[in-house]
């Protein structure tokens, strides 16, 4: 697995847009029967962003996001650069995100309804 952009748990600062390679949602918790144990809840897909409810709420979340190499992408050449594979991620801090908000009312207010609902999906597949 990959580099970790964001820990569950924790506030976000930025939200993260994935230009090249993807995210995976991972959700960690702890079983009386198998102690520690994390599952794999979902593949944000190249073009996916996510951080951005709990910046526009203040709330942390639930999940902890990973940079994760696309093995099956068929479509596309991956970066490489000095041998090792590259991912592009954008990131666009949680104050000038919020100020696009506030500036773009009907912006924001897309960003409230999808965002809910992909937290709604998020929390059903962790449980």
């Amino acid at each position: 697995m990959g580099d970790t952009l964001h820990r569950a748990g924790d506030q976000f600062d930025r939200v993260f847009f994935f230009g090249k390679e993807s995210g995976m949602l991972t959700y960690y918790f702890k079983s009386e029967a198998h102690g520690k144990y994390e599952l794999d809840i979902m593949r944000l897909p190249e073009g996916s962003y996510y951080g951005e409810l709990c910046i526009l709420l203040g709330t942390a979340s639930y999940f902890t996001l990973k940079v994760t190499l696309n093995e099956n992408d068929k479509k596309s050449e991956p970066i490489k650069r000095n041998g090792q594979r590259m991912s592009i991620i954008y990131s666009i801090d949680a104050d000038v995100f919020k100020e696009l908000c506030q500036d773009y009312p009907e912006f924001s207010n897309n960003v409230y309804v999808r965002a809910e609902i992909r937290e709604a999906y998020f929390k059903h597949m962790a449980n």
